[in-house]
């Protein structure tokens, strides 16, 4: 078995906001300073509509250039890289830390995502539409009860499962990786496919 490196890095806890989210609360304080300058008239009252008139048609006219640029737009990295990750027959490597398989209780991974992926979920949002290919989880949890959790990338679609379908079969004969995540993350969904595979990992 040959190990292949994926690169890895741990997401910010910090929020950050974007200029279409500045933009967004921009056009809201320019609405409800309208509707106060409705409210409340005075001598300066047209004056002060028309130019938070053209302020809000303006940040109108940004948010729409914003969101067409978007729909090309590749998500931003929002954290620390962390180093390499490899998987080895007898451990995980991160970066330059090192897990001994014996002293993992239980290994966790969703790798969905990969660089180039469309977001539909973020299609009506002034967000970039396009992945990075970073929104893939693995989580450890240590006979200690420490839990490790990092983001790894995928370049294309299932790429991680090509490369490290032996490992993780390895450690779920190790009862390190459940049955349902093994299938989940090799992308086996037939039920006659799953019991053709359960058959070959344990035949022997």
């Amino acid at each position: 078995m040959v190990n292949k490196a994926f690169n890895t890095y741990k997401k910010s806890t910090k929020i950050r906001f974007t200029i279409g989210d500045w933009l967004l609360i921009s056009l809201f304080i320019c609405l409800a300073l309208l509707y106060l300058n409705a409210e409340f008239t005075t001598n300066h009252s047209k004056i002060i509509e028309e130019i938070f008139r053209i302020i809000a048609f303006g940040i109108l006219a940004l948010l729409t250039y914003i969101f067409i640029r978007s729909l090309s737009k590749k998500e931003k990295l929002n954290g620390e890289i962390t180093g390499p990750l490899r998987l080895f027959s007898d451990k995980i490597k991160i970066g330059e830390k090192i897990i001994l398989l014996s002293e993992i209780k239980h290994v966790n991974l969703k790798a969905e995502d990969f660089e180039g992926k469309r977001l539909f979920l973020l299609y009506n949002t002034l967000y970039p539409k396009i992945s990075n290919g970073y929104d893939n989880t693995l989580e450890i949890t240590l006979i200690s009860n420490e839990k490790i959790e990092i983001n790894f990338k995928q370049n294309y679609e299932n790429e991680f499962s090509k490369k490290s379908k032996d490992f993780l079969i390895l450690y779920h004969k190790n009862n390190k990786l459940s049955f349902l995540n093994l299938i989940d993350i090799l992308n086996i969904t037939n039920y006659s496919e799953i019991q053709k595979f359960k058959k070959n990992v344990f035949k022997k």
